[in-house]
């Protein structure tokens, strides 16, 4: 990887001297071809929630020890942080349901078809919060969706929700 630094404005992965990335990924809700999603089974009665997400990519260091998925929570919420390598120019959305005290997040990520970027690895930090919840102690899952590959189970943890928030 060159020394180019990486600049991120509005979603868009600009590096100098960067190629083009190319993806005719299908929608994130697309299941890939031939991959059963690998994410864990929740009962017939689950609620849909909305997740914010919020994304820092930067270059690798040798100090790096990634992956590393954190829970936490606060009044009415749960965070979910997320640090690991992949390629460049990525995209992430976020998803969750939640089955009486078990809370699924996935989090799909897709190529950019739009940004310039160079070949190589990159460190992405995902936060992903999840609002609205009633107090108690939750279960939760978070579930890597890249598209292309099957989905797999990226952590596990159990938080105590604290009365509160909207």
């Amino acid at each position: 990887m060159s020394r180019s630094m990486l600049y991120c404005l509005s979603g868009l992965v600009l590096l100098p001297g960067a190629l083009a990335c190319a993806d005719s990924s299908p929608r994130p809700d697309t299941p890939a071809p031939g991959a059963a999603p690998a994410q864990p089974a929740a009962s017939a009665a689950t609620d849909s929630l909305p997740v914010r997400i919020e994304e820092q990519v930067r270059q690798p260091t040798p100090a790096d020890s990634v992956p590393v998925v954190r829970f936490a929570s606060g009044a009415g919420e749960i965070a979910v942080q997320w640090t690991l390598r992949s390629g460049p120019c990525m995209l992430a959305e976020g998803a969750a349901s939640r089955s009486a005290d078990s809370l699924i997040v996935r989090i799909v990520r897709r190529g950019n078809p739009v940004a310039l970027c160079e070949a190589g690895e990159v460190v992405y930090s995902y936060d992903a919060r999840i609002g609205g919840l009633a107090a108690g102690q939750y279960h939760v899952t978070l579930v890597d969706a890249p598209l292309r590959e099957p989905s797999r189970v990226a952590g596990t943890g159990t938080v105590d929700v604290r009365p509160g928030g909207t």
